[in-house]
């Protein structure tokens, strides 16, 4: 029998553990240890407490937010919730936040204390008790509304929105927010109606103006977007809210310089540094009128201030744009089939596939026979289909070796040639495969005069010289 006497590290163990390192002020290792105990018990309310809580005192607010927000917007016992985000604002010093979020508290727990304590803490004077209450419940629901817009979960965004009260969903604000959230989940109609509405019932609403003015433009509907586009840029906006929306819509419509001057009115003022919707918009701007340095400086403070969330550089979106249309494009669109398929491989590896989005990059989709759209299928579905995943593979490793470039397409070529030319290739194990890869290449290498030794070949692929021999006797 072992003397050893193993501890239990349960969720209890971190959770006491990062209780220890708090008390020393070691906040980091805390945050490690809570984390661990979270992880084992998600639902353990303690846990998720203190972890959240621990995040936001390691400057990782944002994170806690997130964890946070999935509680509210899951619907039960949110009441603690809200508590929680106002108290981590208190301690980040955000007033408004924590006072607004703190007053969804009151009004689901019914906590008059607390209320009183927060009057008291903020000096805050009201005349009617029911419109800040009615103020927080549509600013805490935009602010979380925004949480999940800037991470992309478009659809999630929307059905936030949809399930309000009624009263919540009559702010002029909220509704200029579903619009939003219509535009951009591409649902035309609902969003054609609403900013319809919106505009008769106030014609000089900017938000509504500018989201029409997008859904337009997405709509290709040509005269009218250009007569609302001249109609944006006259408009002077009388406070900042109004400079940002339509300095990020100029930005998105490319008209840069006026963006540019609107938005930098707002940054210059030191306000809105946290704002991220306005530093993606700035930095664009600023790249597209020449300002290179102040892009880039953008884009390092963006990099640094909003790590979780995934930001693409515009001189990276270029270079995607670049590539898909002067190597990808050609070869989506050539009358041969091969050329076909090495196209939809290499589409999948544009860097950010938001470079993707323009409809047009897509239009070959028509042209496609039964092998090419299975293969579409294959790689960007992620489903799986054995009668392509020879050609994958090869090209997976023909890409590794090769730039993209004429000898990676005429590699290519002739892989897409070997595979049609051998009748058992769905038979061959993955070992068998990847030295028929490795063969191929190796031909290639020597029809081209480039010393490349079998032993390069067998390390490169991790193949036996017996399994490459064996497979160059296939090729001849």
């Amino acid at each position: 029998m072992s003397d050893i006497v193993e501890f239990k590290q349960d969720a209890a163990f971190h959770y006491h553990r990062g209780l220890k390192f708090e008390l020393n002020n070691d906040w980091k290792s805390a945050l490690n240890s809570f984390e661990l105990a979270y992880d084992k018990e998600p639902d353990n309310e303690l846990y998720r407490y203190t972890y959240t809580s621990m995040l936001s005192l390691n400057g990782l607010l944002e994170e806690a937010e997130k964890i946070l927000f999935s509680y509210i917007i899951d619907g039960e016992d949110v009441e603690q919730y809200y508590q929680q985000l106002s108290e981590m604002y208190i301690q980040q010093q955000r007033p408004n936040d924590a006072f607004l979020f703190g007053l969804m508290y009151v009004q689901i727990a019914d906590d008059d204390d607390y209320l009183n304590d927060m009057l008291e803490m903020y000096d805050v004077q009201y005349t009617s008790l029911y419109d800040i209450l009615y103020e927080a419940e549509v600013y805490t629901t935009q602010y979380i509304f925004h949480h999940l817009f800037n991470q992309g979960k478009l659809k999630e965004a929307k059905e936030w929105l949809l399930i309000q009260n009624d009263e919540v969903m009559e702010s002029r604000l909220i509704q200029n927010l579903l619009a939003m959230s219509y535009l951009f989940n591409e649902e035309y109609e609902e969003a054609r109606t609403l900013l319809e509405h919106l505009l008769r019932i106030d014609q000089t609403d900017i938000t509504a103006l500018c989201h029409y003015t997008l859904l337009l433009y997405n709509l290709n509907e040509t005269e009218a977007f250009e007569n609302y586009l001249s109609t944006l840029k006259k408009i002077r906006p009388i406070n900042d809210d109004q400079k940002l929306k339509l300095g990020v819509v100029l930005s998105f419509l490319k008209q840069y310089y006026d963006a540019y001057d609107l938005l930098f009115q707002i940054y210059k003022k030191k306000k809105s540094t946290n704002n991220l919707q306005l530093l993606i918009a700035l930095m664009n701007s600023s790249y597209y009128i020449d300002k290179y340095d102040f892009a880039k400086k953008l884009y390092q403070y963006i990099q640094r201030q909003f790590k979780h969330y995934k930001v693409i550089a515009p001189w990276d979106y270029e270079a995607d744009i670049h590539y898909v249309e002067s190597i990808v494009q050609p070869l989506l669109h050539s009358e041969d089939s091969n050329d076909r398929l090495i196209g939809i491989f290499l589409l999948s590896h544009v860097k950010y596939r938001e470079s993707l989005a323009n409809p047009k990059y897509w239009t070959f989709t028509d042209q496609l026979i039964d092998r090419e759209k299975l293969y579409l299928t294959h790689i960007f579905q992620q489903v799986q289909f054995k009668q392509v995943q020879p050609l994958h593979k090869g090209l997976q490793l023909i890409r590794a070796q090769f730039k993209v470039d004429d000898d990676f397409i005429e590699m290519a070529h002739i892989w897409i040639e070997t595979i049609d030319d051998l009748n058992d290739i769905h038979q061959l194990t993955e070992k068998q495969l990847t030295a028929l890869i490795g063969a191929t290449i190796y031909h290639y290498y020597q029809s081209i005069g480039h010393k490349k030794t079998k032993k390069y070949i067998c390390n490169e692929y991790n193949i036996s010289l017996y399994a490459l021999n064996k497979a160059l006797d296939q090729l001849t």
